[in-house]
């Protein structure tokens, strides 16, 4: 009842949200085919929470407007990032492992680039997974359950895709310590500033929800789940919300000057209205306010602690140093 009443009241408000949307969300079915001539990520060992990488991409990876440059696998999801985003594509939340211990190669995690320099696809791939919870630590023999699915990058539009291959998952009591059925993007920076977007509700008319730090319920796993595991031959696309791509390039600025010591000084291409907020190096939120139609502004930062601070401008977040 709780999160029913939760979803209805989001769903309420959900046209003018998903107008916010960093990424607007598609439900489709496609025909499930495991990658050929690929480059293998666990050089075929027997993996259980294993994590591999970085790997270098081919192209820059731009998740919730950052730009990143590596890839890798987390021990249980894909995921990218740098020494301050981590970003995970969680297309089950579930807890996998390799099912074959006496032949480590029956679960390969592996990589392919297809396409042409500037529309190219890097697709990611888990083959052939079983999950933990299935595993007994005491015997080494194959898990029954199994599972396969594929991340899919694009280089053109930045679009995100989950293409989910066959499994014999028959209850999500399993997958993970909640046993919810889950699937979401996740992206964060050390300084405490988050988006996660959240497919949830109905398995058969699906619903996309985005939050920040700002909003996020205290309890996604009893709220923002699905009621079954998403189906073979099933592709959930995240696509760049056409209106937050324009917001994006409005909160392009730059900063001066960079250290301060009093007021910084914001500049930007034309005249914007948004929020701004200002972090420590802990990721606590210290000043905010916002910009009502200025392309030029200041923040006084005189109350400030000498030290290096996070300002988030809109979706555009720089750093800059109080003297």
């Amino acid at each position: 009842m709780k999160k029913n009443i939760f979803l209805a009241a989001l769903l309420a408000v959900s046209m003018g949200a998903a107008a916010q949307n960093f990424y607007t969300f598609t439900k489709s079915e496609a025909t499930y085919e495991d990658l050929s001539d690929t480059v293998s990520m666990n050089n075929g060992e027997a993996w259980i929470n294993q994590p591999y990488g970085p790997f270098e991409s081919p192209f820059s990876l731009f998740i919730f407007g950052e730009e990143l440059s590596s890839f890798g696998f987390s021990g249980r999801d894909f995921g990218t990032g740098n020494m301050e985003i981590s970003v995970y594509f969680h297309a089950f939340h579930a807890f996998v492992m390799g099912r074959g211990f006496s032949d480590p190669a029956t679960s390969p995690i592996s990589y392919k680039i297809e396409g042409e320099e500037g529309s190219r696809i890097l697709k990611l791939e888990v083959k052939n997974a079983g999950l933990l919870a299935e595993f007994d630590y005491s015997s080494s023999t194959s898990l029954s359950t199994y599972l396969n699915y594929q991340v899919w990058l694009y280089e053109e539009d930045s679009s995100i895709e989950y293409h989910y291959g066959y499994h014999n998952i028959s209850t999500t009591s399993i997958l993970n310590t909640y046993g919810v059925s889950m699937v979401s993007i996740e992206f964060s920076h050390y300084t405490g500033i988050i988006h996660k977007g959240y497919v949830t509700g109905s398995i058969e008319n699906p619903v996309y929800l985005e939050f920040s730090e700002n909003n996020l319920p205290d309890n996604p796993e009893e709220l923002l789940t699905l009621d079954d595991v998403p189906q073979p031959n099933t592709v959930y696309r995240f696509e760049l919300n056409p209106a937050s791509v324009d917001g994006v390039e409005k909160t392009g600025f730059s900063i001066y000057p960079n250290p301060a010591t009093e007021i910084v000084n914001l500049s930007f291409n034309e005249t914007i209205y948004t929020e701004y907020a200002v972090y420590d190096m802990t990721g606590r939120n210290i000043l905010s306010g916002t910009i009502n139609g200025e392309s030029n502004t200041q923040i006084s930062i005189e109350s400030l602690q000498s030290g290096t601070y996070m300002l988030k401008v809109g979706n555009t977040t720089k750093k800059f140093i109080k003297k």
